[in-house]
């Protein structure tokens, strides 16, 4: 199993904002009794009591000086309380306060990217006003790169998260951001070094979760790199770290199947369904590693445990249809990719799946209208156009058979099966030099193919319509 992208799980750090403890430019006595109020909601900040914080850091707000990194400060507290509107309308009042002080933009872009307005995000970090220093470049490149992630530009990304490390040394979460790129590209060794030198570091924030995650990614990306044992390691750790972390629980059902330890691999899963039973990934994971193994039955059993989560999910449907049509169950195959397809019209493939049931059942008439639906929905599509010569075929109407086969080689000329059953066609209407033509380009051919039986088929036709050979 190589894990898709569908897989893998994507990280999104809380970034603190710099709390300021700098004393403001008020008179003396106003003075003392701001830096008392900044005191005290540092100290609450501190001890992750951000509803207190907020409290202590509103009262500077009266004082013109000070207000716009009290702004600051509330914005941290919101943000660390997963309220980013809020953080955002504070970190923009700082702004316009305090348009010298970076660190804001920086925060401010953050705030953005926690609720998805990349554009938003990069146009802060773009601004030409917004003058980077030394001290801010870390956190700078580190937000830039967050940002590019999202965005799918990964050279970009891992060009910022190593400009970050660079102005940083150390810097735990851009070390595993980095890890994160290098994974999506399918550097696997790379990542791994990023994922070892981040468990090296310390942050300040989070250090339990952050190192859960990190060896979690690491063990995906011993797994990809075909390292089960050293994978089945890491997510074993990652367990000792949060025992009630399913994905990790998953991962590791799917190391000790691959290891020939089928009990081990249920344990794993068993626990994995214990944690989170309503948590349809849970059972469509468990599923596909039966699917794998060839345990058909079971597999169709937990995908149904899925569609009992959500009954909704075309895609389950489709999987489970994809089962029996393996199994040449036709008529219950062909009730599932219906389900699908009236879940999700869009999704050709279960239309010509159904067809496909359909005519595997004799269903021909029926078939046929299903495959004249999908060539007209997805009309660059080969399948359903040679689905319907199949059709044609059938029922022995070869004229409009060769006329679809040949709406199949227009799309993809090296279709093999169209060329064969079009040289059958023409054979069947006793045009034997152009059914002899299809099948000495298919011989012709044959390295290309991927069907030794319809070539050794093609080869004994060829020699009946020849036989001088």
């Amino acid at each position: 199993m190589s894990i898709t992208v569908t897989r893998i799980l994507i990280i999104v750090i809380l970034i603190i904002s710099c709390i300021s403890s700098g004393k403001p430019r008020e008179g003396n006595e106003e003075k003392d009794l701001i830096y008392s109020f900044i005191e005290e909601g540092d100290a609450f900040f501190d001890s992750h009591e951000y509803k207190k914080a907020i409290e202590s850091y509103s009262k500077v707000l009266p004082y013109q000086d000070s207000a716009g990194l009290a702004h600051q400060n509330i914005g941290a507290c919101y943000f660390n309380l997963n309220d980013f509107e809020k953080a955002t309308q504070h970190y923009q009042k700082g702004i316009e306060l305090r348009p010298d002080v970076m660190q804001i933009r920086i925060d401010l872009a953050n705030s953005y990217y926690s609720r998805n307005k990349y554009e938003d995000a990069m146009s802060v970090l773009m601004d030409e006003e917004l003058r980077v220093g030394a001290k801010e470049r870390s956190e700078y490149h580190y937000a830039l790169g967050n940002v590019y992630y999202k965005q799918k530009e990964y050279e970009l990304s891992l060009d910022s998260f190593t400009k970050a490390i660079e102005s940083k040394k150390g810097f735990k979460m851009a070390l595993l951001s980095r890890g994160n790129v290098n994974f999506e590209l399918k550097n696997y060794k790379e990542a791994i070094k990023d994922y070892e030198s981040a468990l090296g570091s310390f942050s300040p924030f989070n250090e339990r979760e952050n190192n859960k995650l990190i060896y979690f990614n690491k063990g995906n990306a011993q797994y990809n790199l075909g390292k089960i044992k050293l994978a089945l390691e890491d997510y074993k750790t990652c367990i000792g770290i949060d025992p009630d972390y399913y994905m990790a629980w998953l991962a590791l059902g799917d190391c000790y199947s691959e290891l020939g330890l089928p009990e081990n691999a249920k344990d794993a899963y068993k626990n994995a369904i214990k944690i989170r039973p309503q948590e349809k990934h849970v059972w469509i994971r468990i599923a596909e590693s039966h699917s794998k193994n060839s345990k058909l039955a079971k597999a169709i059993h937990y995908f149904q445990k899925a569609l009992e989560v959500d009954p909704n999910d075309a895609q389950l449907y489709a999987k489970i249809g994809a089962i029996y049509f393996e199994q040449k169950d036709f008529q219950s195959a062909e009730q599932y990719f219906d389900q699908a397809y009236t879940l999700d019209n869009t999704n050709i493939d279960s239309l010509i799946f159904t067809a496909n049931s359909k005519l595997f059942q004799n269903k021909v008439s029926s078939a046929k209208k299903s495959f004249l639906v999908a060539t007209k929905k997805d009309p660059h599509n080969y399948e359903p156009h040679f689905g319907l010569a199949n059709c044609h075929f059938k029922q022995k109407n070869y004229q409009k058979a060769i006329k679809s086969y040949n709406s199949v080689l227009e799309r993809n000329k090296e279709h093999f099966p169209s060329r064969f059953y079009r040289a059958l066609s023409w054979n069947n209407l006793s045009h034997q030099k152009k059914a002899r033509k299809d099948l000495e380009w298919i011989l012709k051919n044959a390295d290309k193919g991927n069907n030794p039986n319809l070539i050794e088929s093609a080869k004994k036709l060829l020699i009946q319509l020849t036989p001088e050979l």
